[in-house]
């Protein structure tokens, strides 16, 4: 039994739960159906990630009929979620009054909240203490996991109510932050996106006296994309770019400091991750400033990055090509360019592989990919306007990783006691 502060108590997680609700081995196939395109948003482990929902547009659905089947225990605010395996030990909590399900590996646990504030409880499930608990007691030979049984039987320290209320407290206006800057990036790439469709799909640009160029009668003329501006030319991406392709070996320097912006960081909110070179076995690319990755696997969920100024050190994984305008000038063009749907639909007609799940585009099909090219001035034109959209993302992601940072060390101090928060007395 460790120490704790005066007033903590040890116990295990199933003396502090009201339920679990795991339907773990449920199919729609068992219930006499199938996934539908109307219903219920389907929560698998595939879809949680640092606390967030991810993948969302490649979630299940399930249809009314069989939801009432399935949820006989339905969902509440302050549910956490717990992936049960593969990866084990991921999990959120809901805070909404959307009805979902629960299916492939997710635990949905709720607590006794007089004994246990759910939101405690779920910024203590990122504690070593608990993974340990967890880890310690996977079993399972190809994929390991944890039961329900030995789950109820896992170790969680317990604050009194009102401090377990102020730890969350403290530790979620952290998070707020983070997801309004996340919220507000969302909006800017949105925004950037549809101006550049308006621009450069549709081919409503500003024409010489302001007004929408095809709305008001610009001329278009044929080409292989079909019609284009009159003016225009059709060329590969690799007419806008350089590829670098700098390789770098970190673990030559095994005590070297590295930033390495890798698939699974981008995936986590786009936050590279950082390693000493001995904890990097393979080449990487250098990732140089005012440049784009773009990863090769999987072209129908595209994964672009925006690269303004990279630290010292920064690489990324071979599954990314390291893309340079140019020109910065030409940056945001390139960027509407490379996270277009037009795009993602040319690499996925280009991909190939054994998998449905692990399909790629070679690097040539990704400078080969075909685009209208306007004037270097209409480039710049739009550019003006949208660098500056991404200057404003490349700030937020800044201020989400120092954020990001400062709750993560922040965490462990409160849980353990060695920092303490006055109590919050009130119903929540």
């Amino acid at each position: 039994m460790r120490e704790l502060p005066e007033g903590w108590i040890e116990t295990t997680l199933g003396e502090v739960i009201e339920l679990i609700i795991d339907h773990r081995g449920k199919t729609p196939k068992k219930l006499g159906g199938d996934w539908a395109t109307s219903g219920y948003r389907a929560i698998s482990a595939k879809t949680i990630k640092n606390g967030v929902l991810v993948n969302e547009e490649k979630m299940n659905i399930l249809p009314e009929n069989l939801y009432r089947k399935w949820m006989k225990v339905e969902v509440e605010y302050g549910d956490v979620f717990l992936t049960s395996e593969a990866p084990l030990g991921e999990h959120l909590i809901w805070k909404s009054d959307e009805k979902v399900v629960l299916s492939q590996r997710i635990y949905g646990i709720r607590t006794n909240k007089e004994i246990l504030n759910p939101f405690y409880f779920n910024y203590f499930l990122d504690g070593d203490y608990f993974q340990h608990e967890l880890k310690s007691r996977e079993s399972g030979s190809t994929v390991t996991g944890i039961k329900q049984s030995e789950l109820v039987k896992t170790k969680v320290i317990i604050p009194p109510l009102p401090e377990q209320k102020a730890i969350a407290a403290m530790l979620s206006s952290f998070d707020e932050k983070i997801e309004l800057l996340r919220e507000q990036n969302k909006t800017l790439e949105t925004l950037a996106q549809t101006i550049f469709k308006e621009w450069f799909v549709h081919f409503n640009f500003p024409d010489p006296h302001g007004k929408p160029y095809r709305n008001n009668g610009g001329e278009m003329v044929e080409s292989e994309l079909g019609e284009i501006p009159q003016g225009w030319r059709v060329g590969g991406i690799r007419c806008l770019v350089d590829h670098v392709k700098k390789n770098i070996k970190p673990f030559a320097y095994p005590e070297r400091a590295y930033q390495h912006y890798s698939l699974p960081a981008f995936d986590s909110g786009k936050q590279p991750e950082k390693h000493n070179g001995s904890e990097i076995s393979s080449n990487k690319y250098a990732v140089v400033e005012n440049c784009f990755l773009v990863s090769k696997l999987n072209p129908s969920t595209p994964r672009i990055w925006a690269i303004l100024n990279p630290l010292e050190n920064s690489v990324c994984s071979t599954e990314f090509q390291v893309i340079k305008p140019n020109n910065y000038d030409s940056f945001g063009f390139v960027y509407g360019v490379l996270t277009s749907y037009g795009l993602r639909r040319e690499l996925s007609a280009r991909a190939h592989g054994t998998s449905s799940s692990h399909q790629r585009v070679s690097p040539a099909d990704i400078l080969d990919a075909p685009v209208a090219l306007p004037s270097d001035e209409l480039i710049k034109q739009y550019s003006i306007v949208v660098n500056e959209m991404l200057e404003k993302i490349d700030n937020n992601q800044f201020q989400i990783q120092t954020l990001s940072k400062t709750r993560d060390t922040l965490l462990p101090k409160l849980m353990s006691g060695q920092v303490r928060v006055q109590g919050v007395h009130d119903d929540s």
